[in-house]
C-alpha cells in the first residue's frame, strides 16, 4: 500500500484483503453500514477515494477509542447558495444556526458537521456575519490558514459544540483537501479524548495525518488483531446504553405519570369544593325544612317562616302584597378555575385585573385566602307571594352593603326562580327561600358583563371605607374592603422576601 493524493492505497491481493477486513468489522456496526464518504451533498471539488479513507480512519478511530460523548468522525456538506444581505426576510431564513448540515449518529454519539457555504453572489454578506456573528467566530487563525488569496474571503462561525459552517466565496480541491486536514481543529472535544498520547486512536490518526504508510498499515493490523476484544467492548457499552435508556424511558414515564396525577388532583379539588358547595345549599334547604312547625295556616307558616330562618329579614311590603326580603350570604358558590381565569395571562390586563387594588381584593377572597375569608353580600330580592303567572319585578338594593351583582343590576336568578314559584305554590316557603339564599350566595365568574359591575362594586366599597363585608372566619372580626386591602398589603410588606 502507499498513499496517493492523500489517501491510502492498496497495491497487492494481500492488501484489498487487510481493507476489506476493516470494511467487514466497520459494517458489523448498523450505523456505519450504508455510507461510505465523509463528504456528503454532491461535492463535487473532492476525491472519492479521500473521503471513503477518511471514513474508514475516522471509524476506526471510533473503535479504538470509544467515548459516550465525543465523536471523532466529521462529515464535510457543500451549498452553493446565492445571498440577498439587503432582504431582511432572507437573512433569518438562511441564518448560520439554520443552515447546519444534518449530524448522523455513530456508535451512539452524535458526529461532527462541517458546512460549507459557497457565496456565490451578494458578497456584502460576509459583512453581515463580521459584525452579527463575531462572537461566534472563534477560530480565525484557521480563517487565515484557509485563505487563498487577497480575493479569497473565509469565515468560520460556531454554531454548536459539534457544528461548524464555513463560509467562502470561491472553493477548489485544494480548499476542501486543507480544511479536511484541519477539521480537528475546529472541535475542542475531540482532541482531548482522541488526539491525547495515551488514546488507542492517537497513533492511527497521527500517521493518517503524516501520511505515514508503515505506522498506517500497522495501526490497521493492530485493530484487525483487537477485533474481539473491540466488539466484546462494544456490546457491553450497548448493554449500559441499553441500561441508560430504560432509565431515561422510566424517569420520562414517571414524570409524565406525576403530570397527569397532578392534574387529576387539581380537578377533584375543583369537585371537592363544588360538592362543599352544594352541601351549603343542602343544609340551608335542610335546615328551612327542619325548623318550619307543621300544620300552620298559610300566613303562619310563611311569617313564621320568615322569623326562623337565619340571615332573612322581611323589609317591605308592596302593593301587590309582594315581599321584600333581605337575605345576608357569604359568597360560597363558584367555580376556582372561573376565578383563576382572570389572572392566567399575567402580560395582558382584563376586566379584573386593570385595577391592581381590585385584582388583589378578588383574588385573595375567591382563590388564596378563601379559606381565611368570606365576602358577605345582602341582598334583597321582591318575592310575588301570589303565584299569579306575575313577573318578579326589580329591587332597589341597600347602600350599606354589596348586594349579589347578577340579582342588583339584572334580577337574574337562572334556576332558582322557577324552583322557587314551584315551591311557594307547594306553601313550602322554607324551601323558597333557601333556594333563594343559594341564588344570593352565587356569582358566575364566566359571566364578564356580571364580573364588570362587580368589580365597580368592589372599587367603590374600597374608596369608600364604609362597609363592613369581610369576615375573619377564625375571630369573626368584620373588615371593611378597605381595612382588608390594607392588611393584604401588610402581609406582604412582611413576607420573609420583602424584610431586609
Amino acid at each position: 500500500m502507499q498513499y496517493i493524493n492523500h489517501a491510502l492505497q492498496p497495491e497487492t491481493a494481500e492488501d484489498h484483503e487487510l481493507l476489506a477486513t476493516v470494511d467487514n468489522i466497520i459494517g458489523t456496526i448498523n450505523s456505519y453500514r450504508y455510507k461510505t464518504n465523509i463528504y456528503t451533498d454532491g461535492v463535487g471539488t473532492t476525491r472519492p477515494e479521500y473521503g471513503t479513507w477518511l471514513h474508514r480512519v475516522q471509524l476506526m478511530a471510533a473503535l479504538l477509542t470509544e467515548h459516550n460523548e465525543v465523536s471523532p468522525y466529521v462529515e464535510i456538506a457543500q451549498y452553493d447558495r446565492n445571498a440577498y444581505p439587503n432582504n431582511p426576510d432572507w437573512c433569518r431564513r438562511y441564518a448560520p444556526e439554520r443552515s447546519v448540515g444534518s449530524a448522523y449518529t455513530y456508535n451512539g454519539v452524535r458526529s461532527n458537521v462541517i458546512t460549507v457555504i459557497v457565496i456565490k453572489r451578494g458578497l456584502d454578506y460576509f459583512n453581515i456575519i463580521d459584525t452579527e456573528y463575531d462572537d461566534k467566530r472563534v477560530y480565525k487563525t484557521t480563517e487565515r490558514l484557509l485563505t487563498e488569496d487577497a480575493k479569497h474571503r473565509v469565515r468560520i462561525v460556531k454554531i454548536d459544540q459539534n457544528k461548524v459552517n464555513v463560509y467562502t466565496n470561491k472553493t477548489s480541491t485544494q480548499f476542501i483537501d486543507k480544511l479536511t486536514q484541519l477539521r480537528y481543529t475546529l472541535f475542542d472535544s475531540i482532541g482531548p479524548v482522541y488526539l491525547a498520547e495515551n488514546a488507542a486512536s492517537h497513533a492511527l490518526l497521527k500517521a493518517a495525518a503524516n501520511e505515514d504508510t508503515e505506522a498506517t498499515i500497522n495501526c490497521i493490523r493492530s485493530l484487525v488483531e483487537q477485533h474481539a476484544e473491540i466488539m466484546q467492548r462494544r456490546m457491553w457499552n450497548s448493554v449500559q446504553t441499553a441500561l441508560n435508556s430504560a432509565r431515561t424511558k422510566n424517569i420520562r414515564s414517571y414524570k409524565d405519570r406525576l403530570t397527569r396525577l397532578s392534574r387529576d388532583i387539581d380537578s377533584y379539588a375543583e369537585s371537592y369544593r363544588q360538592l362543599l358547595a352544594e352541601q351549603h345549599d343542602t343544609q340551608l334547604k335542610y335546615n328551612a325544612l327542619v325548623n318550619t312547625p307543621e300544620d300552620t295556616s298559610t300566613l303562619e307558616a310563611l311569617r313564621t317562616c320568615i322569623n326562623n330562618t337565619p340571615n332573612i329579614r322581611l323589609v317591605d311590603i308592596t302593593n301587590n302584597a309582594d315581599l321584600v326580603i333581605e337575605f345576608k350570604t357569604v359568597v360560597c358558590n363558584y367555580r376556582h378555575n372561573d376565578v383563576a381565569f382572570w389572572y392566567k395571562n399575567q402580560d395582558v390586563t382584563n376586566i379584573v385585573t386593570q385595577d391592581s387594588d381590585v385584582a388583589k381584593v378578588i383574588k385573595a377572597l375567591f382563590l388564596t385566602k378563601d379559606e381565611d375569608y368570606k365576602l358577605h353580600l345582602t341582598t334583597r330580592i321582591t318575592v310575588p307571594i301570589a303565584t299569579d303567572g306575575r313577573g318578579w319585578a326589580s329591587t332597589n338594593q341597600p347602600n350599606d352593603a354589596i348586594a349579589n351583582p347578577h340579582i342588583k343590576y339584572y334580577n337574574c336568578f337562572r334556576a332558582s326562580q322557577l324552583e322557587t314559584q314551584k315551591y311557594i305554590a307547594d306553601q313550602q316557603f322554607d324551601m323558597a327561600f333557601a333556594c333563594l339564599t343559594a341564588a344570593c350566595g352565587t356569582i358566575t365568574f364566566t359571566d364578564s358583563t356580571v364580573v364588570r359591575r362587580f368589580v365597580d362594586d368592589i372599587r367603590q366599597a374600597i374608596d369608600d371605607n364604609k362597609i363592613k363585608c369581610v369576615e375573619n372566619v377564625d375571630t369573626g372580626e368584620m373588615l371593611t374592603l378597605t381595612e382588608f386591602y390594607n392588611k393584604l398589603i401588610e402581609e406582604e410588606n412582611n413576607a420573609p422576601d420583602n424584610v431586609e
